[in-house]
């Protein structure tokens, strides 16, 4: 199938054709059509659809799918599926080590499940630049005071993962 019959097929009232669509997705589909898949995740209620779209992205492996996946996450059209985006990212095979203060960001600003999730993906890195990650602590030391008692103990817990992650550029 082509990515615009693809699209075509996405975009169809059937539940079924939706279905077969994202099967040939599931198995052949290529980093062009994520843009269409945040997008039915945010608008189809289905929940065989949203279980098979978040199937998908659990599974992504090609680091070509990543800016698409930190665009809908950056857009405040896609905030009430961001969750669902972030509990992705640290099942999946992307590398999202350029972007520790993004998660950090979405740490602070979240309920607790989804800062877990946001804490998860920053464990799951390798790595960290310096420069990011004294601004990830920054950003979290200054968040501390005003959290609630329950995502405090989160934040300290977060704060050492990243200075454990930190790359020393002297080494």
């Amino acid at each position: 199938m082509t990515n615009s019959e693809l699209k075509r097929d996405l975009s169809s009232p059937s539940i079924a054709i939706i279905s077969k669509a994202l099967d040939y997705i599931s198995e052949y589909g290529s980093h062009d059509i994520i843009p269409e898949l945040i997008a039915l995740l945010q608008k189809n209620k289905n929940d065989d659809i949203q279980y098979q779209i978040i199937s998908i992205f659990e599974n992504l492996r090609d680091q070509q799918s990543l800016p698409h996946i930190i665009d809908a996450l950056m857009n405040i059209e896609y905030r009430n599926i961001r969750g669902l985006l972030v509990a992705t990212c640290w099942k999946n095979s992307l590398n999202f080590e350029e972007f520790p203060e993004l998660f950090t960001d979405i740490f602070i600003d979240s309920d607790f499940t989804e800062a877990f999730d946001a804490l998860t993906v920053i464990e799951n890195m390798h790595s960290i630049i310096e420069e990011k990650a004294n601004r990830c602590i920054l950003k979290l030391e200054n968040h501390l005071e005003e959290a609630k008692d329950l995502k405090k103990s989160i934040i300290c817990e977060l704060i050492k993962i990243v200075q454990s992650h930190t790359e020393n550029p002297a080494e």
